[in-house]
């Protein structure tokens, strides 16, 4: 097999078999910068983020797909990910996918 193949079904235990996530009618994959200043995107990007997210997570199995850092962007859709779940109609579930350097102790993760 591949290594692409074996990585696909790797996550896919994960998320559907071990970590119980529902299979997904819509994928969002979201990428941005790490940069904090954000003020370009003007005043009202932030609530249009969670009432889109809001709206299309109503109606499908959702899962946002972006970057696990707590800067920039990826904060950005962390807050706006935890803003709509709040409310009790979301279908959304999170995954933040973050650097392996990043991940403590990802020795013991590779090694099960």
């Amino acid at each position: 097999k591949s290594r692409m193949r074996k990585a696909e079904e790797i996550l896919q235990v994960v998320l559907l078999n071990r970590w119980k996530l529902p299979d997904p009618t819509l994928v969002i994959s979201v990428a941005g910068g790490i940069k904090d200043d954000l003020t370009g995107l003007g005043p009202h990007f932030k609530q249009n983020l969670i009432d889109g997210f809001r709206t299309v997570s109503k109606n499908a199995s959702t899962w946002l797909i972006t970057g696990a850092t707590n800067h920039g962007m990826t904060k950005l859709l962390g807050e706006v990910s935890h803003a709509v779940k709040c409310y009790r109609t979301s279908n959304m579930s999170t995954i933040g996918i973050a650097p392996w350097g990043c991940v403590k102790n990802g020795d013991d993760l590779e090694a099960q």
